[in-house]
């Protein structure tokens, strides 16, 4: 049963390679000449890993830094619950206070120079990462000017 499932969906997916091709047939030609990547072999994505013991599922499975990071504040909820709600109600003070003294302005600005402090570390730390292609071109928004943003909502 897995072999025609396997096998079925190769053969569709080469019906819809043709497919595309004949609906574009300038094209044709460079694909013909980068020529066919080989594919995996082997189940492909999550349903791979269906048939393999819980432990082997682990093994393999990488997490991203979103993950680790929802699990290290998950982990911090379970070990310091006190210490966790109250640094949430220190920066909550300390947000408000800074309002209160400095204007959500001026806060937004010194937010802006941070995220630009911030930019330059991780450029430094982390060199060979190409810059956005688009720096360079204007923001096809700022045309728009003021009059017109009230109109489009906040």
């Amino acid at each position: 049963m897995r072999n025609a499932v396997v096998t079925i969906s190769e053969i569709m997916r080469d019906e819809r390679a043709t497919r595309n091709l004949a609906a574009l047939p300038a094209l044709a030609d460079q694909t013909v000449m980068q020529g066919a990547s080989p594919r995996r072999a082997g189940p492909v994505g999550r349903a791979g890993h269906l048939g393999l013991p819980l432990l082997a599922r682990l093994r393999v499975w990488r997490p991203t830094p979103e993950y680790l990071g929802w699990a290290g504040l998950f982990l911090a909820v379970l070990i310091w619950p006190r210490a966790v709600l109250i640094a949430m109600l220190a920066v909550f003070v300390l947000c408000l206070v800074g309002v209160a003294l400095f204007g959500q302005q001026r806060l937004a600005a010194i937010r802006d120079q941070v995220a630009i402090r911030v930019r330059r570390v991780h450029e430094h730390v982390t060199p060979g990462q190409e810059d956005d292609p688009f720096d360079g071109f204007p923001d096809p928004f700022e045309r728009l000017g003021e009059s017109r943003r009230d109109r489009l909502g906040p």
